[in-house]
């Protein structure tokens, strides 16, 4: 190289350090970051884990209560429930999932949650509707605010995968829920059959049994965890509203039927009575609530009769068929009968005409519409 070439390729490399001195002066924030290690999230922020420490996790078993008529009694205890119903549903969640029958208001929902609780596990819940599809189960495609393609999760894998979490979270602290469990509410409102096709195997494989989430790229398998259960109540009722289920997917789940009760007890009125109370905590202010609570305890005997009547009525030692009268909606009546002496009606409920005559009103608004 000659001087001249030394000379200014010196002078060009001088003005090249100027160059980016000027630059790093003028800009001195930006700069290069380090490359941030990857995670197994999905673009919907939950984990999903890869094949080898799915299975891991999926084998850990289901932990039951020690003693299931124990745990049955507890749930009794916070709800009218027949006591053999709550023992069966506890053997077949035991087993696998469950589907629990029976008309409105008879408290499906409710005993969904105790029975959740006495296996220390968490409900997501949701409730199905007739639009539902593989899309919404399962999942599916869709774009996020800057128009990029992301996985969205359906419910089944969503509740799945937030059990994985749950599971890695009860082994470092057992104090924790062991699991996170689905229930569908009002299964039967949903083509269920066209929504769970792809799932039909993997639900009676059990524990262990997998899907392809092909809405994924490159098609990643979930298992579905030991640990993992699905609850799904169905509506026995309201038939003209209801799709039907086929006899494969029922198989897949054992069931309980939760029928109304054949007559109307005081224990039932005192569980509704307390569910009431806290239903109006937050509406009545303490004196009315508590001035209205004592009156109509003063004529539990009449309400009990009531509500009896409704159900059923005694013709020569038989009891005909009633409404389908649960014990929500004498909730709601009880509520709505305090409320209704609350607000200045002047009834003296303890002449039993005029406490009839509330009471009627009371069941035209709150439960014979029901």
């Amino acid at each position: 190289m000659t001087d001249a070439a030394k000379t200014i390729n010196a002078t060009a490399l001088t003005e090249l350090k100027k160059l980016e001195d000027d630059i790093e002066s003028f800009v001195p924030s930006i700069k290069l970051s380090e490359p941030e290690e990857l995670d197994e999230s999905t673009e919907s922020g939950t984990i999903l884990l890869d094949l080898d420490t799915q299975q891991d996790l999926a084998e850990l078993p289901l932990q039951s209560p020690d003693n299931i008529h124990e745990a049955a009694k507890v749930i009794c205890g916070k709800g009218y429930f027949d006591e053999q119903a709550v023992v069966d549903a506890l053997h077949a969640l035991m087993l696998g999932h469950l589907m629990i029958s029976g008309p409105p208001g008879t408290g499906k929902t409710k005993l969904a949650t105790d029975l959740a609780d006495v296996f220390n596990a968490e409900l997501m819940i949701t409730t199905a509707n007739a639009e539902w599809s593989v899309y919404d189960v399962i999942g599916s495609q869709t774009l996020d605010a800057n128009q990029k393609v992301v996985p969205k999760h359906g419910v089944l894998t969503e509740s799945i995968l937030q059990c994985y979490q749950q599971i890695q979270q009860h082994q470092s602290d057992p104090e924790r829920p062991q699991a996170i469990w689905l229930l569908i509410d009002e299964i039967n409102r949903s083509e269920i059959d066209r929504a769970f096709g792809p799932l039909f195997t993997a639900l009676s494989t059990g524990a262990g049994g997998t899907y392809s989430l092909d809405y994924i790229e490159d098609r990643p398998n979930i298992v579905i965890p030991s640990r993992f259960r699905i609850i799904s109540t169905l509506n026995s009722f309201d038939s003209r509203f209801v799709t039907g289920m086929s006899a494969a997917l029922r198989r897949r789940f054992g069931r309980v039927i939760i029928p109304t009760p054949p007559g109307f007890s005081e224990s039932e009125y005192n569980i509704a009575m307390t569910e009431a109370k806290t239903r109006l905590v937050s509406i009545l202010p303490n004196p009315q609530r508590d001035n209205s609570l004592r009156a109509w305890d003063g004529v539990k005997n009449t309400l009990i009769r009531a509500f009896d009547l409704l159900r059923g009525i005694d013709v020569e030692g038989d009891r005909m068929s009633g409404l389908p009268v649960g014990t929500a909606h004498a909730v709601d009546a009880l509520a709505y009968l305090v409320v209704m002496i609350s607000s200045g009606n002047d009834v003296n409920i303890e002449n039993e005409d005029e406490a009839y005559e509330l009471i009627d009103r009371c069941f035209a608004s709150r439960v014979v519409n029901a």
